[in-house]
C-alpha cells in the first residue's frame, strides 16, 4: 500500500478504515439495506476527505499532489568524512 511504504501512520489507519467502510457499503447494499449503506458511504467519504485534507495539496496547474513531509536533516553515513565515521584518517 502507498502509505505503508511511506510509513505515514495516520494515513495508513485512515485508508484501512475507509476500505472497511466501503466494504460495509457493498455488503449492506447487496442485502438491500440502503439506508445503512448510505450511512456507511457518508462515513467512508468523511474518512477519505480527512486524509485528503491532511496529505495532499493543490498544485499550480490545478491538479492535486501529495504533500511533502520534512526530510530528516541527518547526513548519510557515506557523506561523512572518514574521521567523522570513526574510521582512521587515510582510510575510506
Amino acid at each position: 500500500m502507498f502509505w505503508h511504504k511511506k510509513n505515514v501512520n495516520d494515513a495508513m489507519t485512515l485508508a484501512m478504515d475507509a476500505s472497511a467502510d466501503f466494504g460495509d457499503v457493498a455488503s449492506q447494499a447487496a442485502a438491500g439495506k440502503f439506508n445503512d449503506a448510505a450511512a456507511s458511504l457518508k462515513k467512508a467519504s468523511a474518512t477519505c476527505g480527512g486524509c485528503h485534507a491532511a496529505h495532499r495539496e493543490n498544485a499550480a496547474d490545478g491538479s492535486w499532489k501529495i504533500k511533502q513531509r520534512p526530510m530528516l536533516r541527518r547526513p548519510l553515513r557515506s557523506a561523512l568524512l572518514p574521521s567523522e565515521r570513526g574510521a582512521p584518517v587515510g582510510v575510506l
